[in-house]
């Protein structure tokens, strides 16, 4: 078969199809009907009231930050807390170097003494995070400036101290479950 007769044959397929789809569906008053003179069909004038079509307008309550999505039982709540290693929990919610955002992240002071410091300082603020470093941990390792660091938690906190020396120095820290954390250096020559 030529191009020619295929054409032909997927036109009147199409015809055929249009005209036997637009007689299974009817619109009553439409053109297609059988009724077909434009004079017998009627149409309706609708009047619609003043607020048709709108809904009445909700208010969607401010999120506040402070208060709890879900309100738990204080039973709950302690569970939870007892599952949190100790060296996450502050005691110490405001200081002049640990701050706790209304958000739930925390700002740390980092001041311009050693590494091994401010570590001690950020844990002091924990009920019993215990830092635990090497015999040889050098005291010369120091921030230069003062500068705020911002986490989630105080290991957020402890990693972003140690960040700049892990390159150089090879410093790193492991947290234990016995609420210990341990910082080791590796001397690089």
């Amino acid at each position: 078969m030529n191009n020619a007769k295929l054409k032909t044959i997927f036109v009147m397929s199409l015809l055929v199809s249009s005209t036997t789809f637009a007689e299974t569906i009817k619109v009553v008053g439409s053109m297609s009907s059988e009724n077909s003179n434009a004079s017998e069909i009627v149409s309706e004038s609708l009047e619609l009231e003043a607020n048709a079509g709108q809904r009445e307008l909700t208010r969607v309550p401010e999120y506040n930050p402070m208060r709890p999505t879900i309100k738990k039982d204080y039973r709950e709540l302690q569970a939870e807390l007892d599952e949190v290693p100790q060296y996450l929990k502050l005691k110490v919610t405001m200081s002049k170097r640990l701050v706790v955002l209304p958000d739930g992240k925390i700002r740390f002071l980092a001041s311009s003494v050693s590494l091994k410091d401010n570590i001690v300082t950020l844990l002091s603020h924990t009920e019993t995070g215990i830092p635990y470093f090497q015999k040889d941990f050098p005291e010369n390792m120091r921030l230069f400036n003062e500068f705020y660091l911002y986490g989630d938690n105080v290991l957020d906190i402890v990693d972003q101290l140690i960040e700049p020396f892990t390159s150089k120095h090879n410093v790193h820290a492991f947290p234990h479950l016995n609420n210990v954390i341990e910082f080791t250096f590796t001397r690089r020559d």
